[in-house]
């Protein structure tokens, strides 16, 4: 009696725990847009948000069904995959305490609530040459299955910092189109 309780208990939990995961999306293609360069400038202090805009860049959005020979009704959506800044000539990001990367129509500004599709929060003093964004959870299918989207950096000191030299950088954004 004693062995089948504990089966069955094992059994329960084992189902329990698979049917609690989401199902992993199933990968189209990868939208990929390398080498958005910005450059942080020295002297800036906690109290601003630097914010760095690129106010046009093509989603390629048809291309991508073209190279993959998809039709655009097989994508059900297009979500954040993976995103970096990266130092190019070797300055850290110790200094920045969170980013934030948003998308938005062009034309607008982009909303910190709704339109955040990468974060971090809580570096505190970690960030060295690159910084990696966790990934939001919202479909933009909507917005980058258009012909164009504006992108914004986001970037807050650590309280009291200043920004101690000028960083070249560069981000490194895609996104997943899925079924």
């Amino acid at each position: 009696m004693h062995k089948s309780v504990l089966l069955s208990l094992s059994l329960t939990t084992l189902l329990l725990a698979s049917g609690c995961r989401d199902k992993p999306r199933d990968q189209i293609f990868r939208m990929i847009y390398p080498n958005l360069q910005f450059e942080i400038p020295p002297g800036v202090g906690s109290s601003l948000s630097l914010v760095f805009e690129f106010p046009l860049i093509q989603t390629r959005f048809e291309d991508f069904l073209q190279q993959n020979e998809i039709e655009e009704s097989s994508v059900n959506g297009i979500y954040p995959y993976s995103a970096t800044i990266t130092s190019l000539d070797g300055g850290e990001y110790f200094f920045v305490q969170e980013a934030e990367v948003r998308v938005c129509q062009v034309g607008e500004d982009c909303r910190p609530e709704l339109d955040a599709v990468f974060y971090v929060d809580n570096l505190n003093g970690r960030a060295k040459r690159d910084i990696g964004f966790l990934t939001g959870l919202q479909n933009v299918k909507s917005l980058m299955g258009g012909p164009e989207f504006r992108l914004e950096v986001v970037l807050r000191l650590r309280l009291g910092e200043v920004t101690p030299y000028a960083v070249s950088s560069k981000l490194d954004v895609s996104f997943e189109a899925v079924r």
